[in-house]
Formats: structure tokens, C-alpha cells, sequence
């Protein structure tokens, strides 16, 4: 009998309360020291995800909306991203709609202004639509931007490290300076290349009363906490 036979199993079982909370259990327990080990993670030149979408759950707003496109960056905000009010995180998931959360957060904020609207993209997500930027400073829409840059389309990527004995193809990216980009349209941002940084970028980033941007520069490499068996499963 294999694990899910087993779980379905005890799912059936109503009879067998004490077995269900123990698996339960094993499961939370489980999470739990998944999040530890991603929260400790340090790398060279690159700051820790995890890390930086911890605190800033701790000190956002709760009066906030979260978006998020399609790929591995949006795994960070489902796990350290709490949801206080119905509505309030918009994301397009499994239907793979890149491009998707820089419009929807412009569109989330000019609905709610007096709540705070952060886009959490990736650096191929953000760049299908970087021109709204120009959209943002024109009509004065202060929007909260986080681009989680690991140079590639790293869904893909891991899954060709994974499943296509590393070879690597047409994934990986040049990308430019996202905050020298943010610049050129007159937004101010920070690059967030360490984890001494996070507490200055998040402090900048909730206290502009203007639209701002973040750029996280991380490891292609780092995971976030997810089950990944489960996860490969679903793209078969």
C-alpha cells in the first residue's frame, strides 16, 4: 500500500478519529520544519527568499491585496503570505497565465485605494508587461512592485535539472537592471542582492506613498517549501 492508498484509507476510516489527528499532525509537523530549513537558508550574492516574504508578512498592512502570476516566485507568497479578507489574493495558479498580476494589482488598487496592493512577479512574468509601469506613473497609481529575479523561467528550468538530467535549454535569461528600469520611468526601488538588505527594502517599500519596486535577486536554485513529489506529479 502506497502513501496516498494510505491516507485514503484513513480518510474513509471515521471510525479511527485518534489515527487521523496523528497523521495530521505528522503532516503539520512536517511543514513546520520545511519552513525552518528554507528560513535558514544563506547563499553569496543573493538573498534568501523565504526570508525576505516572512517579514514581510510581519509588517505589511493587513488591509492589503497580494497578486501573483504564474510561476515558482508565487509559491513564496502561498507560504509566508497570510489572508485576512476574502478577495484579497489574486493569483492565476495552474492556469499559467504569465503576465497576469502586474495589471491585476493596478487594476486591485485603483478599486481599493485605501488598501495596500503588492504584485509579487517574477523577472519573465514582469517583463511581458514592464510597460505598465508607464501606466503607473502617469495616472499616479502607487502600487507596491516585489520581482523575484532568478534570471530564468525557472519553472521550466528546475523541471529540465529534474527530470531531463540537467540538461538546460533556452530557460535561463539576461535580464536588465529592474530598478534601473523602474528609474527610467521615474520609480524609485532597491536591489536586494543579500539578506542585510531586507529590512531597509521592506521599510522602503510599505512607507513610499508612490509606487515602488524591489528587486530580489536569488538563486536559481533555491526551492521554496512545497511538496515537491506531489508537484511533479501535477505537470505529468
Amino acid at each position: 500500500m502506497n502513501k496516498y492508498q494510505e491516507n485514503i484509507r484513513i480518510t474513509k476510516n471515521t471510525h479511527n478519529k485518534n489515527e487521523w489527528d496523528s497523521k495530521i499532525l505528522e503532516w503539520k509537523n512536517q511543514w513546520i520544519r520545511m519552513i525552518e530549513e528554507a528560513l535558514n537558508k544563506e547563499y553569496s550574492n543573493a538573498v534568501n527568499p523565504s526570508k525576505f516574504f516572512y517579514f514581510l508578512d510581519k509588517l505589511a498592512p493587513k488591509n492589503r491585496i497580494i497578486t501573483g502570476g504564474q510561476g515558482v516566485h508565487i509559491l513564496y507568497a502561498y507560504d509566508f503570505i497570510k489572508v485576512y479578507k476574502p478577495r484579497t489574493f489574486l493569483a492565476s495558479t495552474n492556469l499559467g497565465a504569465m503576465g497576469y498580476a502586474f495589471p491585476a494589482a493596478i487594476g486591485a488598487k485603483i478599486s481599493n485605494m485605501n488598501d495596500e496592493a503588492i504584485a509579487i512577479l517574477g523577472d519573465g512574468d514582469f517583463m511581458m508587461t514592464v510597460q505598465d509601469l508607464e501606466t503607473l506613473k502617469r495616472e499616479k497609481i502607487p502600487l507596491k512592485i516585489i520581482i523575484v529575479n532568478d534570471n530564468s523561467y525557472r519553472v521550466l528550468y528546475l523541471r529540465q535539472v529534474v527530470q531531463k538530467q540537467g540538461r538546460i535549454y533556452e530557460t535561463l535569461l539576461s535580464n536588465p537592471g529592474f530598478v534601473a528600469l523602474a528609474n527610467s520611468f521615474g520609480i524609485e526601488g532597491i536591489r536586494v542582492d543579500n539578506d542585510d538588505k531586507i529590512d531597509e527594502a521592506i521599510n522602503k517599500l510599505l512607507n513610499s506613498k508612490e509606487s515602488y519596486l524591489v528587486e530580489l535577486v536569488i538563486d536559481s536554485n533555491d526551492l521554496p517549501p512545497l511538496n515537491f513529489k506531489q508537484t511533479l506529479a501535477m505537470s505529468r
